[in-house]
């Protein structure tokens, strides 16, 4: 009599193994203007996560831009932005959705829980708290975050520009690398001409919309279902082209370069005062067996395309040889 094959369950220590050591070293992000009150939580947090600190709201959300914490602890009565205002701000960042936000207050504001909620807070703990209890509930948040992220990166797609993201980048490279008899590839590499400077000047909320709108250029600008888009990261992008020769991939980093124009975001820092954007092509005359010294090739175009005065793509041909 053989054995009934059924698939193998999740080991359950395995996996709160497996999130413990994810969560290692987590930015735990505490504002608190209340230095006694600080040092208790930096106490019982800091041996196991990476605490910054902030005494009001303002500081805050500058730092939040800055380093996107995993987790903010905050104060509900700070001085100047309340706790609940400032969550509410975290809130109006797409990206900052996720993040959870545990609220601390005295009992005097225990009636203000629903606003809590309202406002999107994830948690709330009551002064005076057991350290044990806060620790734990910190714990749970960033284990829950880790599963959701990790959720995220399964599903392949990229939550803000709804692209693909870099992991099925790598997935469908590797595996156009290993069919040797695939014709001409070609990668551009598009990043967004001095957009650090568009989201100081118009804010991440303006900077975030820019990014959905090009990417929606990028895809447009394709003209095959076996084209497609991949976000790397912040504001670069990568447009992937199988049987495609180099004057295939000129033509399409035209079209984006035109599309991205036609969108006249107004820039007041570029050069040409409103949003572009510069790319960086590679053609391979063949299947390469190292797709990332393809991407890097393209990277080092995209390099002299901003050197050469941005807003413009410098597209090449690969010279090596065919692997045997």
């Amino acid at each position: 009599m053989s054995a009934t094959n059924t698939p193998m369950e999740p080991d359950t220590e395995e996996v709160e193994e497996h999130l413990r050591e994810a969560i290692d070293d987590s930015t735990v992000l505490i504002v608190e203007d209340n230095d006694a009150d600080f040092d208790l939580l930096r106490e019982v947090l800091s041996p196991h996560f990476n605490v910054k600190r902030c005494r009001d709201g303002e500081a805050a959300l500058r730092l939040i831009m800055d380093i996107a914490p995993h987790i903010v602890i905050t104060e509900f009565s700070l001085q100047g932005m309340d706790g609940i205002v400032l969550c509410q701000r975290i809130r109006e960042h797409s990206r900052f959705d996720d993040i959870p936000v545990l609220m601390v207050s005295s009992e005097e504001h225990a009636q203000r829980e629903v606003d809590f909620w309202d406002a999107g807070c994830s948690d709330f703990v009551r002064k005076p708290y057991s350290l044990t209890t806060l620790y734990k509930r910190v714990m749970h948040h960033l284990k829950y975050k880790k599963m959701l992220d990790e959720y995220k990166e399964a599903a392949m797609v990229d939550s803000l520009t709804k692209v693909f993201n870099r992991r099925y980048l790598e997935s469908t490279m590797l595996q156009l690398s290993s069919r040797h008899e695939t014709p001409d590839i070609s990668a551009l590499l598009i990043d967004v001409d001095w957009f650090k400077k568009y989201n100081d000047s118009y804010g991440h909320l303006a900077g975030d919309a820019a990014l959905v709108q090009i990417a929606e250029v990028l895809t447009r600008s394709l003209m095959r279902s076996t084209d497609f888009v991949t976000r790397l990261g912040g504001e670069e992008f990568a447009v992937i082209l199988p049987h495609t020769d180099a004057s295939g991939a000129q033509l399409i980093a035209e079209r984006v370069l035109a599309g991205v124009r036609a969108l006249a975001l107004p820039h007041k820092h570029s050069d040409y005062h409103r949003i572009s954007v510069s790319v960086g092509g590679i053609t391979c005359g063949f299947a390469p067996e190292d797709w990332r010294s393809m991407i890097k090739q393209a990277d080092e175009n995209l390099y002299q395309a901003k050197a050469q005065g941005r807003n413009k793509a410098i597209c090449t041909v690969e010279q090596g040889s065919q692997p045997q």
